[in-house]
């Protein structure tokens, strides 16, 4: 494990040659697809605050939840840092103010180098900061799950790389300038499981999983 922790310190001293390598076309689910239509065809929103990730950002009215009429949500169900990736520019377009980011789970589940999930997200940031410079960025821990439940059986085999990537963001957050948010320790119990109150089937949110979520980072919406 320290060996791959090392080589993903390693990918992020990469710099410019990242994003290059990686913008590959990726093959999406149909819901992945109608999403990102329906993104782009919506107006402009200049400086507004975006949510951007997988289902468990997807799953939360955020705007409600904070009481704010500047968030858009672009969390997308099952998708993936090389999905991110590949929709990025939507983001951008936006010049947001603010971008919380959330994604890595699903590469996990479908086998994804803890190296590569890294490589993507660094990009991903690296891309913001290019076409978006006064964005300012949250790169948010990934959650922890939590194997008494059985759902999602393969993802659980593979948790131990959580803690593993979520270092790499903590560490290269000078580097690449953006404030790293630890939801992880806050959400999790002692034995380092998602809280069973806040979820259902081990890695989705109920409402106090996305109550707690919200009062986390209420603080820097400011």
């Amino acid at each position: 494990m320290k060996k791959l922790l090392c080589y993903c310190l390693a990918l992020a001293l990469l710099g410019g040659n990242v994003l290059a390598a990686q913008r590959v076309q990726t093959k999406h689910s149909h819901y992945y697809e109608q999403r990102v239509s329906h993104f782009r065809s919506l107006p402009v929103k200049n400086k507004c605050i975006l949510f951007l990730g997988d289902s468990i950002t997807d799953g939360a009215e955020w705007g409600e939840l904070l009481s704010r009429k500047d968030i858009l949500n672009r969390g997308i169900s099952g998708d993936t840092s090389a999905g991110v990736l590949d929709r990025i520019d939507e983001v951008v377009r936006h010049q947001p103010k603010k971008l919380f980011i959330l994604i890595g789970v699903n590469d996990i589940a479908k086998g994804v180098g803890a190296d590569i999930i890294c490589q993507n997200i660094f990009s991903i940031l690296q891309y913001v900061r290019e076409h978006s410079p006064k964005t300012q960025i949250y790169v948010q821990s990934i959650l922890p799950v939590n194997d008494r439940f059985t759902k999602f059986a393969t993802l659980m085999q593979k948790a131990s790389l959580i803690p593993l990537i979520n270092k790499v963001l903590e560490n290269n957050a000078e580097r690449y300038q953006y404030i790293y948010i630890d939801l992880y320790t806050r959400m999790a119990d002692g034995a380092g499981k998602l809280r069973e109150e806040f979820t259902n089937d081990g890695l989705h949110l109920l409402q106090p999983g996305y109550k707690h979520w919200a009062e986390v980072i209420r603080k820097y919406l400011k």
